[in-house]
């Protein structure tokens, strides 16, 4: 029998010091508990998290939050006990987690960060009945649907709407005074979550059961099991909001569904040219279905780091023969459904003919596919199985720090290791690796004892002895000295960035003491790692 809990919203928001949520530290973490009404129920939640040696604070990002590094180095905790803090309230029985683009960035904080720490990566997205949830994507359906709902502003050079946060609140006469600082982003998420729900309250229902697989399989298949291999599909069309569609239709796309497995669904985009599906092979569209665009450099100034990762990027992609897409080319028109990633889906029946205008949407495109793909039916499902019937997993990093992902998961005698590491003092947890490394004990000795010495040194730096010490400092020092490493900028492109915001916020003083305090951390750092 299933123990009965009270349900809840965790609404959380992270500040970092980087845009990449595998690599870059934390600053802060803030979250505000309410009951499924929107009320507040508990004391909020405001953490910062101590930086770590191993990489540089990004300027840029410190600029958007205005978080300095003597902040979160007097008020943060270390990062396994910052990261156990945030698995509490989110692994707490009955917890709906929710933010504002989460899914795609802070739940890749939380997971990246519970890996190094060694907490379960997937637990508090479903165990003790907890679950996730996006508002992002559904304020962006709610937008399409029910015109006026929320006021959504216009970017003045291209008329597209602007789904950011910071931008929504003012224009909703939301109280957002510190846009980018953690409670106050929450806050204001909460607040257009409300204008939602008492406007619509059928519709945020039933957004709201779309949370777990068993809601989006409710919808997309015909008597859906979680714990079967195959379900059979809905063969009708719907409507789908999400970034990957792009602002020519406000986020939205009509899709109709062709194949699925256990955890994916394979749909048609009814509103494009499907000459490439009726005519192309299962070989060529799955060549082309993975083609990259090109990165290119914008003609305007910009961050000395970013125009690095940006030819860093193309020479990666040169490395491994990337084929880039043509131009005028157009991509194919399929798109995957991750059923476990809160997809924002609607009956096509919502969609008038306001509605579709509003959005571009020709009707009379829609209804042509529709009965192209139902008289190509079997050859389409055919064709589109054999593209996505291989597994092509992720090249393992050559890094423990990125292989949350590639590196498999832990064996049951490395979890072990993992808890009783946990209960061990930390002065005698270098004792406790290197005798397991002598009793060749771990199971993966490539990657367990490598990501418990950083732990340690990350976590009790103190508790070092001379010959770690030396070890951490080093890797330390490669990391952001090496211009070849991805894992930080360098010194040498950390001050090329406060240089560059230096000349763009002259006569900001709160920016300019921002870029004075990045610029003592740096100094103190090379000072630590003798450089």
């Amino acid at each position: 029998m299933v123990k009965k809990v009270e349900p809840s919203f965790f609404w959380h928001d992270y500040e970092t010091f980087g845009t990449n949520p595998q690599l870059d530290g934390v600053s802060q973490f803030a979250g505000v508990r309410t009951n499924l009404d929107l009320e507040e129920i508990d004391e909020p939640v405001d953490l910062y998290c101590k930086m770590t040696p191993d990489r540089l604070p990004n300027p840029m990002a410190c600029m958007v939050t205005g978080v300095k590094p003597s902040e979160v180095q007097k008020k943060g905790l270390n990062e396994t006990t910052f990261f156990h803090r945030v698995d509490n309230e989110l692994g707490k029985a009955g917890t709906c987690g929710i933010g504002y683009n989460n899914i795609s960035f802070d739940d890749e904080v939380t997971r990246n960060g519970n890996y190094r720490n060694f907490i379960d990566i997937y637990r508090r997205e479903w165990a003790n009945q907890c679950s996730r949830w996006d508002l992002l994507n559904v304020v962006r359906m709610a937008s399409a649907l029910y015109p006026g709902i929320i006021n959504v502003p216009l970017n003045p050079e291209t008329g597209k709407k602007v789904f950011k946060l910071d931008q929504l609140s003012p224009a909703n006469g939301i109280i957002h005074e510190n846009a980018h600082e953690a409670l106050s982003d929450v806050r204001a998420t909460i607040a257009l979550a409300k204008m939602i729900k008492d406007a619509q309250p059928e519709f945020w229902e039933s957004q709201f059961k779309q949370r777990n697989k068993q809601g989006v399989g409710d919808f997309l298949f015909k008597g859906y099991d979680p714990r079967a291999y195959s379900n059979t599909l809905n063969f009708k069309p719907f409507l789908m909001a999400d970034s990957f569609f792009g602002g020519e239709q406000d986020f939205i796309e009509v899709l109709y569904p062709i194949y699925a497995n256990k955890m994916n669904v394979y749909c048609i985009k009814l509103t494009k040219n499907l000459d490439s599906l009726l005519t192309q092979d299962a070989e060529t569209l799955k060549t082309n279905m993975f083609k990259s665009r090109k990165p290119e450099l914008p003609e305007e100034a910009i961050l000395p780091s970013d125009k690095r990762a940006i030819l860093n990027k193309i020479k990666k992609q040169e490395a491994n023969n990337v084929i880039y897409i043509g131009e005028g080319e157009e991509r194919i028109p399929l798109h995957t459904i991750k059923i476990n990633q809160c997809p924002v889906l609607a009956p096509s029946n919502l969609l008038n003919k306001e509605t579709a205008a509003a959005l571009g949407i020709d009707g009379n495109v829609l209804r042509e596919n529709i009965q192209k793909i139902k008289d190509n039916f079997i050859v389409l499902q055919q064709k589109i199985e054999a593209v996505f019937s291989q597994n092509d997993y992720p090249e393992k990093d050559p890094d423990v720090d990125t292989q949350i992902y590639s590196g498999g998961f832990f064996s049951k005698t490395d979890q072990n290791h993992f808890a009783l590491l946990k209960k061990t003092n930390s002065v005698e947890m270098l004792d406790y690796l290197r005798n397991n490394i002598r009793a060749k004990k771990f199971d993966d000795k490539e990657r367990v004892p490598e990501m418990i010495f950083r732990f340690i040194a990350r976590n009790y730096e103190q508790d070092l002895d001379m010959k770690a010490y030396e070890k951490w400092m080093e890797m330390c020092k490669e990391r952001i000295t090496n211009p070849d490493s991805h894992y930080s900028m360098t010194f040498e492109e950390f001050q090329a960035d406060i240089d560059f915001l230096k000349k763009e916020n002259e006569g900001d003083d709160f920016k300019l003491s921002v870029l004075a305090d990045l610029e003592d951390y740096a100094q103190k750092l090379k000072e630590k790692l003798s450089i």
